[in-house]
């Protein structure tokens, strides 16, 4: 959803920096964008996966398959794409929608792994690379005024920790897995990536923000990259600690009933049990299952 968001942003980045619109024109990226995820959301979800799979792949050879579906994903993206970018939305909207398209086909992630992975972060690197790292105003950015920026514009983050709150068990009995949780998700998503760094590049092109807001931009993001792992790592291993000592005291606990001759001898220790599911997604369905093994205190 925050990808999406962005991408509509975007879009409305390159209406502001057209002086020739304005007053609806800058309604037509929300719009455009709000249609294009109706009409080919449902496309992806529900024919393409299909079409695909039920009526192209059993008429290819076995060996033809990789080539096949490689060919449909970049076809549809690069068309996607096109017409993103004729109905004024930003045109990696149309990426999106084409990896949406044959996200659910399970021979796509065979050749996701075997064919796009061994040159995904090479060409990476050299997008990023070839535009916007040459882009950083590296010897004038460390000034008072842009660092300042940048930890108000970080601020901003706070936004995306607060993801932390979809959440956790919502259980009277169970507040210290709320926090946990709650944490985890906050920390894990507070590091702003290359989308933030293409909105920032994005504005500074279309002459929308100077080189000194573009500057503290790339401050804001590279302290979200310092702070949000470290913090996740820091919450982890407290989370891990505090794990080991109550399931020790619990143990304890067991050893010194089974002394006394009152523990119950046939289960001295924990057991854990592994819950395979195969079953249609729903939005909400691990929540729920989550919220019924911890009210069953299966934690």
């Amino acid at each position: 959803v925050d990808d999406i968001i962005a991408f509509i942003n975007l879009g409305e980045l390159k209406v502001l920096a057209d002086p020739n619109l304005g007053g609806v024109s800058y309604l037509w990226p929300v719009l455009s964008s709000v249609l294009l995820l109706a009409g080919v959301g449902w496309l992806a979800v529900d024919v393409v996966p299909r079409l695909v799979e039920s009526k192209l792949l059993p008429r290819v050879q076995q060996r033809h398959h990789d080539v096949v579906l490689t060919s449909l994903l970049c076809a549809m993206a690069v068309g996607l794409m096109a017409v993103c970018h004729r109905t004024k939305t930003f045109p990696l909207l149309g990426a999106f929608l084409a990896g949406l398209s044959f996200c659910s086909i399970a021979p796509v992630h065979h050749v996701w792994a075997h064919q796009v992975k061994r040159i995904q972060y090479s060409l990476l690197r050299l997008f990023y690379g070839a535009t916007i790292a040459f882009e950083v105003p590296v010897a004038t950015m460390w000034t008072g005024r842009i660092i300042g920026r940048g930890a108000l514009f970080f601020l901003a983050i706070a936004g995306k920790f607060a993801t932390g709150f979809t959440v956790g068990h919502y259980s009277a009995h169970h507040r210290s897995h709320d926090l946990q949780n709650f944490l985890r998700a906050g920390f894990a998503m507070a590091v702003w990536g290359e989308i933030s760094l293409l909105a920032g590049f994005q504005g500074l092109v279309d002459n929308v923000i100077d080189e000194d807001t573009f500057g503290s931009i790339v401050f804001a993001v590279l302290l979200s990259v310092f702070v949000g792992p470290w913090a996740l790592r820091w919450r982890l291993w407290h989370d891990r600690k505090a794990d080991r000592a109550r399931n020790w005291a619990i143990e304890k606990e067991l050893a010194v009933e089974d002394e006394e001759g009152g523990g119950d001898t046939r289960y001295p220790h924990f057991v854990y049990y592994t819950l395979d599911i195969s079953c249609a997604a729903k939005f909400g369905l691990l929540s729920k299952l989550v919220n019924v093994a911890v009210d069953h205190d299966l934690e």
